[in-house]
């Protein structure tokens, strides 16, 4: 039987609250640096690309969130062999929507913050921030699987 107590169901949902969290903080960090330069363009750039990057991020979040609900559906029938299927082939989908991402942010970010953003110079420092950033979309991906595998199994781990 299934023990629930609140330590039990806190020791799982502060890792994941963290690990959700981990991307805002990424946000800040950029924030934190840009704005010593002074500069309100590279400042908007920064904050309106990341917004940008997350919102995309979120597609492989939320791929990794309903694999999480299949592995711990497999782990509760204590059908391990499906749970490393699943992550295995998870993982496969996560670098496939990654490769994906980075072909949009690298690519087509010109198009669009152009399409979108009136201002040249903050539009340009945007493009450029997503082109630096756009690299991270595969770790990020990778991330969010295996941390909804540990979930899945009902494991906590640190990030």
């Amino acid at each position: 039987m299934l023990e629930l107590t609140y330590k039990k169901i806190l020791s799982i949902a502060v890792p994941l609250m963290f690990g959700t969290f981990v991307q805002s903080v990424v946000m800040l960090t950029d924030t934190a640096f840009v704005s010593r330069l002074n500069d309100t363009v590279s400042f908007n750039a920064v904050n309106n690309a990341g917004l940008i990057y997350i919102s995309l991020f979120m597609l492989s979040k939320g791929l990794a969130d309903g694999a999480q609900i299949l592995i711990a559906r497999k782990y509760g029938e204590q059908n391990l062999s499906q749970v490393g299927s699943l992550v295995f082939h998870t993982q496969i989908l996560q670098l496939i929507l990654s490769g994906l991402l980075f072909l949009v942010f690298f690519f087509l970010s010109t198009w669009f913050i152009q399409f979108i953003v009136k201002d040249s110079p903050t539009g340009e420092s945007m493009i450029l921030f997503l082109k630096y950033r756009s690299w991270g979309i595969f770790f990020a991906g990778m991330h969010a699987t295996l941390t909804a595998f540990y979930i899945g199994i009902g494991k906590h781990h640190s990030c």
